[in-house]
């Protein structure tokens, strides 16, 4: 078994919530986000004694950079003390532009933040408005600059495609821009208009590019992408000289990874599991279920060794997740430029490997959108606008 792990910390914290975003948050008040960071850190007695070492923790949310930098420190002093951590861990704050200043850059940094991920969507103030950001194209391009002066040599920025109105020449002007800027890994996402925006549904969607055009400006962002060196290497992501997220790539191969906080989601010990979507509820369990834990010296989360833990808690803190590992071999790893292994495959279950080859041969490796090349499996550009109709089939 692979030694190593991931860490994930859900910051379930907003000033307001984006349109369109599905992740769980929720507006902070009073002392709610110093009782959460206690309760993340009672949350990591679940794990003590485990002998893993941790080679990435990552800050995701919600807006991370609201806590501020002494509950950061706190939570990754917190995970040093339970966990051996890799002298190169990755680790990883998510940041909203609107709050990173030149002080706040710098004291994350000295607190072990090695990783930037700014949320700067757009380096056009039209898509700006259109997503109802509250930072400008100027801000973005400012804290950028401001997190490269303060140590971040590892910048991420996110952006949204599929917005009204994005052209070629937008993409050049981006991708010039992130490169003379010093970033080094681009997450680009497609646009999903999510239920949040409530009213204005129909009106956005009325806004929006057709599907022909969205796939057309998709693949011209990927091939902009590589003149200027961010090379894709997984659907939504590219990288300048291998700067590939050490966290993310954990997931797309089914590789271990803790989820600490409320919603988040865990692959450990060969179990799949994620927490309740209620921040008061998760803190009373939490405490309750560490306070049983501090005396027994327990290795694994309370789903797993359940003694006693039932009923302490005020709630069903774990939920388990199915969990076909062949199945999500395929989905995660096709995700991938470098997509899966045949031979992987037969190790995970044979009979299906063979299903899944049968498929393949039927299919004639559906033209255009797949290739093999002896082992290795792998999506094309153009397979990767429809990797969910594919996927679908080669799992019949």
């Amino acid at each position: 078994m692979n030694n190593s792990l991931g860490i994930y910390v859900h910051v379930p914290f907003c000033s307001r919530t984006c349109w369109y975003c599905d992740f769980y948050s929720i507006t902070p008040n009073g002392k709610i986000m110093q009782d959460y960071v206690d309760a993340i850190c009672n949350e990591l007695i679940f794990y003590q004694n485990t002998g893993r070492v941790v080679e990435s923790i990552y800050f995701g949310g919600g807006t991370p950079n609201l806590l501020g930098f002494k509950q950061i420190a706190k939570i990754i002093r917190t995970i040093n003390e339970t966990f051996e951590v890799s002298l190169n861990v990755e680790v990883t704050a998510e940041m909203n532009p609107e709050l990173v200043t030149e002080e706040t850059a710098y004291d994350l940094a000295m607190v072990g933040v090695n990783r930037a991920s700014i949320g700067v969507q757009s380096f056009s103030d039209n898509d700006l408005k259109f997503l109802k950001r509250r930072h400008t194209a100027r801000v973005a391009r400012d804290v950028i600059e401001i997190v490269a002066k303060q140590g971040f040599s590892n910048i991420s920025i996110d952006l949204i495609l599929g917005l009204p109105s994005q052209t070629c020449e937008q993409f050049e002007y981006t991708a010039a821009l992130a490169r003379d800027l010093g970033v080094s890994h681009i997450s680009g996402y497609l646009l999903k208009v999510e239920n949040k925006a409530k009213l204005d549904h129909d009106k956005i969607v009325r806004l929006l590019p057709s599907e022909n055009e969205v796939c057309n400006n998709y693949e011209n962002f990927v091939k902009i992408m590589e003149t200027h060196r961010f090379k894709q290497y997984e659907i939504s992501n590219y990288a300048v000289n291998d700067r590939k997220s050490i966290h993310n790539l954990k997931y797309w191969r089914c590789e271990e990874y803790i989820g600490l906080g409320v919603a988040a989601h865990s692959y450990f010990e060969g179990v799949r599991y994620h927490i309740i979507k209620d921040v008061d509820a998760y803190i009373l369990n939490v405490k309750d279920a560490s306070q049983y834990l501090k005396e027994t010296r327990g290795m694994l989360p309370p789903h797993l060794e359940r003694k006693g833990l039932e009923k302490e808690g005020k709630q069903k803190l774990y939920h388990i997740d199915d969990c076909d590992l062949f199945a999500e071999y395929v989905m995660l790893g096709l995700r991938l430029t470098e997509g899966i292994n045949i031979r992987k495959l037969t190790e995970l279950d044979e009979e299906k490997c063979k299903k899944f080859l049968d498929v393949l041969d039927k299919r004639k490796l559906f033209p255009d959108f797949m290739v093999r090349d002896g082992d290795e499996v792998c999506l094309t550009l153009k397979g990767f606008l429809i990797s969910n109709e594919i996927i679908a089939e080669l799992l019949l």
